[in-house]
C-alpha cells in the first residue's frame, strides 16, 4: 500500500526516500483514508485510495467530519466567500433555508489555515452551530468539520416580544439565584434593583436546538460578579418557556491557599501623577483593579453598564510597596494575566483572549452579595474576578492562565459548560494553566508542575497527573445531568475533566499500563510543546460548543495532522484516548471475560444501533441489545460453554436513521477462556488462552476431585500458571474450575469452566418381560449415576448412541452380571446377586480417542434375604445424620464381623441424577454430613461395609 500512494505522488523511490521519513502514511479512521505528511517543502495533503470520510456525531443527516479527497470535492482557498459556501451547501447537503457567514480565520504554525462559518437559518443565527474548512499550506481544503444541524419548519417571526421575553428570563434567573439556597436570598433579591446589579450585555434572536428539536428563542446573556450569576437564559419566542440556562461563568472552586510568586516583573501606567496596574504595551490593554462591591449599594461604588465596578490599584513611586498584604495579591493577578497573555502570543501568535487584542480587566478580592469574599477564581463571559480563601487570595499563576484560557475557549469554540463539553472546557484550561506554570516557573519540580494551586497548600486543587476521574465512564466518572447548575457542578464539570487532563498527561509525559476496562496501552511521551500546540488548534479551530468525548479525540487527531506531525505524534494521541477510554467507533474493553458492555461512542438523535457478533466462539455468547441505552449491548458468556480455537472475535455495529444503514463499526475483541478437557480421564492441564501479558492466574475448585497435583514425576507444567489435574483410578470428577486473571495484584477478569468425570453416557434401559411378570419392561431414562431397581436373573438392555463409537469396559461391586454384550450401542447383560444384601452397583467405561465417560448405576434386587445390618438416615438442621445399627431378626453372614462395624465408605446419590453429593469415608457407626446445596428430591444413601452394601432411601425437602 505504501508504495502505491508514495508512486501516486509521482515522486522516485529509493532506499534514501524510504529511510529519510519523507512520507508519513498515517491511517486516519477505520476505513481505506490515509493522510500523508510530505515534509521536505511540499504541504500535507489527503490521500484517498476510495473515497471522502464522512464521520456523524452530532447531527443524522449532515456529517461532522467530512475528508475531502484529491479528486472531485476539493476546493482552493482563493475562492471567494460566496463560493466556498456554495461549495460547502452541496457538500453537505444543506437545504435551502440554511446559509452560512465566515466568522473567523486562524493561521495555524504549519502554514495551514482554517476558516469558521456560522450556521443560520432564514437569516437566523442557530445558535452554536458552526463549521470549520481547513486548508493546507498549498491551498487546498481537505476537511470540513462541524455540528450543524438540520433545520426546517421553523417560523422565524417571534409571537412574544423581546420586552416580555426578557422579563421571563429575569424571573429564572431569580430562581437560579433562590436555588443556592443562600442565607436571605428571597429578601436580598426582593431588595436589590436588578437592572443597576444585572448586565444585559446582548439579546438576540436565535434558533435553539434542544434535545434534538430547533425552537426560535431570545438569547440573553447576564452577567452579575455580585450575585454570581452569569448566564446565558435561552426564552422561546413563541410560548415564553425557558428553554435552557447556560453558565458563562468557568472557575476554579477552591478550598485551598493560593499562590504568590514573590518578586516578579510588571508593566505599569503613569496617570495624572501615579502609577497604576495598567499594562499598554499587550494588545489594548491588561488592567487589574480592586473590587468595590458592597450589598445592597451597587451605584455608590462606581458600577456602571460597562462593566467597571472597581478602581486601580495605584502606587505614587512605582514600588508597590503601599500594599497591604490582602491587595498584593494583585501583583500575582496582574503578573500572572501577562504571562498567559504572552504565552498565547508567542507559541500560537494569538492576541488576547479573542485574538483581537481586547481589553483585560481582572477584579481582585471580589465579594459576594453577602460580603463574603468569593471563594473562587473565574472568567465571567468579559471579564475575570479573583477572590480569597480566608487569607489566602486565589490568583496562582496557574489559576490566572486557567481563568484565561477560559476567555480564549469562549472566543473559539465556545464550548458549553455543562456535562461533557463543560469538561472538555475545564480541561483545556487545566492544561493551559500547567503549561504556562512550566514555561515561566521552570524551576518547579514536576510533582508541582502537573497540579492547579499548589502553592503554598501542599496537594493543590486537581492533580492533573492523578486526577480522581481518569476513565471515560469509568469508576470515578460522575454521569451527566439533564438539569445542569451550580449545585451539580454543572453537570460535574469539574469531575469528569480529570479525562482530558489525564489524557494529556499521559501524552506529555507517556506511560505503559491497563486502563480500567481492562485495555493495555502504551503511550510514547510526545513533551508539552507539540501536546499544547495540538490542544490550542483543537480548541482553536475544530472543536465546537456542544461537542463530546468522542469529539475531542477526533478534533485533537486532525490538530495533530494539520500541524504536520508525524505518524508517532499522531499515533500517540489516539493511545492516550485509548488509555482514559475515549475509543473511537465502539467503546468498551478489548478484552471480554464473563460479560461486557459496549455503546457506539457517537450516535446522532434518532438513530438506532444494529448489534452482531462474528467468530469461531461466538455462539457461545448472548448479545443483549438497548442495555441501557440504544447505543449500547452486553455480551454475556454462557454459562458451561466450551470454547475452543481461536479467541478473537468481531463485534459490528450499524447505526441506523429510519432503517438506513449510516454508518458501520467494527471491534475486534479477545475472547480467553480455560483450555484442557472437560472430562479428564488421565493427567489433565488446564490454562488461560490468550491471558494479558505479565498477568497470572489464581485458581478456584468447587466440586470434587479438582485439587491441583503434581505430574507423575513430580514435576510442574511447562506454563507456571497453569493447573492440573491426575484423576485416581475410578474417582468421580467434577465441578467448577476458577480462574481469576491478575494483573499488578487486581483481578481484570474471572473465567470458569465445568468438568464431569463422572458422567457422560445418557439412555434409556428396560429388562426383557416374561408371560408371568413385565416389570420394568418400559424403557426408562438413565443418567450418569443412577438408582435402578431391577429383578434378578432378567435380561437388562442399556441403549445409548454414546455407546457405539466407545471401547466400552465394565466392573462391579456387590452383584454378578452375566453374559455381558455391547453391540451397536446397546448393552446387555443379566443381573445375579452373589452376596444376599440386596444391594449392587456397576460401573461403565468407555474410552475415545481424546477423552473418556463412565457412569454408575447402583442395582437394587428385591427378593433377597434381609441384610444384617440397618442404614438409616435422619434430617438434624442443615444437615443429615446416617448410621449403622443391627437389623432385628437378620442373620449375620460369615463375612461380617460380629461387632458393629467404625470404619466404612459413605455415598450419598440424587436419585434422579445419580451425582454424588457426598463420598467420604466414616469412622464410627454414625457420620452427620451437611446438606447445603442440595436441591430438594429423593436421595439413596449407600454405606459399603467389608465388601457389602446396604442401602436406604429418604427424601430432602425445600
Amino acid at each position: 500500500d505504501g508504495m502505491e500512494i508514495v508512486n501516486s505522488l509521482g515522486l522516485p523511490i529509493t532506499d534514501t526516500f524510504l529511510r529519510g521519513n519523507i512520507i508519513t502514511l498515517i491511517k486516519v479512521m477505520k476505513k481505506s483514508v490515509f493522510l500523508s505528511s510530505i515534509l521536505c517543502f511540499v504541504c500535507p495533503m489527503v490521500i484517498s485510495q476510495t473515497e471522502a470520510q464522512v464521520l456523524f456525531t452530532c447531527d443524522k443527516t449532515i456529517p461532522s467530519y467530512y475528508v475531502l479527497s484529491d479528486k472531485g470535492n476539493a476546493f482552493c482557498r482563493n475562492e471567494k466567500v460566496d463560493g466556498v459556501t456554495n461549495k460547502l451547501r452541496e457538500l453537505l447537503k444543506l437545504n435551502d433555508d440554511t446559509t452560512l457567514g465566515l466568522v473567523d480565520t486562524l493561521t495555524d504554525i504549519a502554514g495551514g489555515f482554517h476558516e469558521t462559518y456560522q450556521q443560520y437559518y432564514k437569516g437566523v443565527e442557530v445558535d452554536g452551530k458552526r463549521c470549520s474548512v481547513h486548508y493546507t499550506c498549498d491551498g487546498m481544503a481537505r476537511m470540513v468539520n462541524g455540528n450543524l444541524w438540520t433545520v426546517e419548519g421553523i417560523d422565524v417571526f417571534p409571537a412574544k416580544k423581546n420586552g416580555e421575553a426578557k422579563n421571563l428570563a429575569i424571573e429564572a434567573i431569580r430562581i437560579e439565584f433562590q436555588k443556592e439556597e443562600r442565607e436571605s436570598s428571597t429578601d436580598i433579591w426582593k431588595s436589590i434593583n436588578i437592572d443597576s446589579v444585572v448586565l444585559f450585555k446582548q439579546a438576540k434572536l436565535v434558533v435553539y436546538v434542544k434535545k434534538d428539536i430547533p425552537h426560535l428563542a431570545y438569547k440573553y446573556l447576564l452577567n452579575s460578579s455580585i450575585l454570581e450569576l452569569n448566564q446565558c437564559v435561552y426564552i422561546d419566542a413563541n410560548n415564553g418557556n425557558v428553554l435552557d440556562i447556560h453558565s458563562t461563568i468557568c472557575s476554579i472552586t477552591t478550598t485551598a491557599q493560593s499562590v504568590y510568586s514573590n518578586t516578579v516583573p510588571i508593566e505599569t501606567e503613569y496617570s495624572s501623577g501615579t502609577y497604576r496596574l495598567r499594562d499598554t504595551t499587550r494588545g489594548n490593554g491588561i488592567e487589574t483593579k480592586a473590587f468595590l462591591g458592597a450589598p445592597y449599594a451597587y451605584n455608590q461604588y462606581g458600577y456602571d453598564y460597562a462593566g467597571s465596578y472597581g478602581n486601580y490599584y495605584t502606587s505614587s513611586d512605582n514600588t508597590w510597596t503601599n500594599l497591604s498584604n490582602n491587595d498584593r495579591a494583585a501583583i500575582d493577578v496582574h503578573w500572572g494575566i501577562e504571562k498567559t497573555y504572552d504565552f498565547y502570543l508567542n507559541k500560537f501568535g494569538r492576541n488576547s483572549y479573542d485574538n483581537n487584542g481586547s481589553n483585560i480587566t481582572s477584579y481582585v478580592n471580589t465579594k459576594t452579595i453577602l460580603g463574603n469574599y468569593l471563594v473562587n477564581a473565574a472568567w465571567t463571559g468579559s471579564n475575570f474576578v479573583f477572590g480569597r480563601n480566608d487569607d489566602w487570595p486565589i490568583v496562582s499563576l496557574d489559576i490566572t492562565a486557567h481563568e484565561l484560557t477560559h476567555g480564549v475557549t469562549n472566543s473559539t469554540s465556545n464550548l458549553y459548560y455543562t456535562n461533557e463539553s463543560g469538561a472538555i472546557n475545564e480541561g483545556l484550561s487545566d492544561v493551559f494553566g500547567v503549561s504556562v506554570e512550566k514555561e515561566y516557573k521552570p524551576n518547579n519540580p514536576d510533582s508541582l508542575i502537573w497540579k492547579i494551586g499548589e502553592e503554598p497548600y501542599t496537594g493543590g486543587l486537581r492533580d492533573i497527573s492523578l486526577p480522581n476521574c481518569k476513565y471515560y465512564h469509568g469508576t470515578n466518572w460522575k454521569p451527566t445531568v439533564s438539569d445542569p447548575s451550580d449545585n451539580n457542578d454543572y453537570g460535574w464539570v469539574h469531575n469528569n475533566s480529570g479525562v482530558f487532563n489525564y489524557w494529556f498527561y499521559l501524552l506529555v509525559h507517556g506511560e505503559n499500563n491497563i486502563n480500567e476496562g481492562g485495555f493495555h496501552y502504551t503511550v510514547d511521551s510526545i513533551g508539552f510543546e507539540k501536546a499544547i500546540q495540538i490542544c490550542y488548534l483543537a480548541n482553536a479551530a475544530y472543536l465546537r460548543t456542544n461537542h463530546q468525548y468522542i469529539d475531542a479525540r477526533y478534533c485533537t487527531l486532525y490538530a495533530a495532522h494539520a500541524l504536520n506531525y508525524d505518524a508517532n505524534v499522531i499515533n500517540q494521541v489516539g493511545n492516550a484516548w485509548d488509555a482514559v477510554g475515549v475509543y473511537e467507533g465502539i467503546v468498551g474493553s478489548g478484552i471480554i471475560y464473563n460479560s461486557a458492555v459496549y455503546r457506539v461512542a457517537a450516535v446522532p438523535d434518532s438513530c438506532s444501533v444494529n448489534w452482531s457478533l462474528n467468530g469461531a466462539n461466538a455462539p457461545n455468547f448472548t448479545l443483549q441489545s438497548d442495555t441501557p441505552s440504544t447505543n449500547q449491548c452486553r455480551l454475556v458468556r454462557d454459562d458451561n460453554a466450551e470454547f475452543s480455537g481461536s479467541t478473537s472475535l468481531i463485534l459490528t455495529a450499524q447505526v441506523l436513521y429510519s432503517g438506513t444503514v449510516i454508518e458501520s463499526l467494527t471491534k475486534h475483541l479477545t475472547a480467553p477462556y480455560i483450555d484442557g478437557p472437560t472430562v479428564p480421564c488421565d493427567h489433565a492441564v488446564y490454562s488461560v488462552v490468550s491471558r494479558p501479558e505479565n498477568s497470572t492466574v489464581a485458581w478456584e475448585t468447587n466440586g470434587h476431585g479438582l485439587g491441583y497435583d503434581l505430574d507423575p514425576n513430580g514435576l510442574l507444567p511447562e506454563d507456571a500458571t497453569a493447573h492440573v489435574i491426575i484423576p485416581s483410578d475410578g474417582e468421580d470428577i467434577w465441578g467448577t474450575l476458577t480462574a481469576n486473571v491478575i494483573v499488578d495484584g487486581d483481578t481484570v477478569g474471572v473465567l470458569s469452566k465445568y468438568i464431569d468425570s463422572s458422567g457422560g453416557f445418557f439412555g434409556t434401559w428396560y429388562q426383557e418381560p416374561t408371560s408371568l411378570d413385565s416389570t420394568n419392561a418400559v424403557p426408562q431414562g438413565f443418567s450418569h449415576m443412577s438408582l435402578l431397581e431391577m429383578v434378578s436373573n432378567r435380561k437388562v438392555y442399556l441403549v445409548s448412541d454414546d455407546f457405539i463409537d466407545a471401547t466400552i469396559t465394565h466392573s462391579q461391586n456387590g452383584v454378578l452380571v452375566r453374559n455381558w454384550s455391547n453391540s451397536n450401542g446397546v448393552i446387555s447383560f443379566t443381573p445375579w446377586a452373589s452376596i444376599g444384601d440386596g444391594v449392587g452397583m456397576v460401573t461403565v467405561n468407555g474410552s475415545y480417542p481424546n477423552s473418556c465417560r463412565h457412569f454408575r448405576f447402583f442395582l437394587t434386587l428385591p427378593q433377597q434375604p434381609l441384610p444384617p445390618l440397618l442404614l438409616s438416615a435422619s434430617p438434624s438442621g442443615g444437615a443429615w445424620q446416617f448410621a449403622l445399627s443391627e437389623r432385628e431378626g437378620a442373620e449375620r453372614s460369615a463375612d461380617l464381623r460380629t461387632a458393629l462395624p467404625t470404619d466404612w465408605q459413605l455415598t450419598v446419590i440424587k436419585s434422579d441424577t445419580g451425582q454424588a453429593v457426598y463420598d467420604g469415608h466414616v469412622s464410627g457407626t454414625s457420620a452427620t454430613v451437611s446438606s447445603v446445596g442440595w436441591l430438594p428430591g429423593v436421595y439413596v444413601a449407600v454405606a459399603f461395609v467389608d465388601g457389602q452394601y446396604f442401602s436406604s432411601k429418604f427424601v430432602v425437602s425445600k
